[in-house]
């Protein structure tokens, strides 16, 4: 044996035993990132809509509020219809926020039913008013 013996053990040794070596290959590594790659697209794909709409509650429930807001002031100026405070003419005069009015007789014509709807961006109310003779 021409110089120093190479011990089995040793990291420099260049005997190949048959057995795989600990570690990934380039071929598993490449696959891997590739697959997490398709993965990561996919994914940002679905949340890239679903926070791009994720404003829209939050605008519904602002909307939803001004518009009971609204109906709030329409209903205790009926309260002060039915406790006689204002008449009826004072009362259709003061509605704000109403887009479709719509009067209609009734049967013995002595009484009117008013369909107010009040809008406000995408939500809306229709409520309704009996005058009462």
């Amino acid at each position: 044996m021409n110089g120093a013996q190479q011990h089995p053990a040793d990291p420099t040794s260049r005997q190949c035993s048959g057995k795989r070596s600990h570690g990934f290959t380039l071929l598993e590594v490449i696959i891997t990132l590739v697959v997490f790659a398709v993965m990561g697209a996919m994914l940002s794909t679905f949340l890239s809509s679903s926070l791009t709409k994720s404003h829209e509650p939050v605008l519904l429930a602002q909307d939803l509020a001004a518009v009971q807001s609204d109906l709030e002031e329409t209903v205790s100026e009926y309260q002060r219809y039915l406790k006689g405070e204002i008449d009826w003419s004072t009362f259709l005069s003061g509605l704000t926020g109403c887009t479709n009015i719509e009067g209609q007789g009734g049967l013995a014509n002595d009484f009117e039913i008013l369909e107010c709807t009040l809008n406000t961006g995408g939500q809306s109310v229709a409520v309704l008013f009996c005058e009462i003779p």
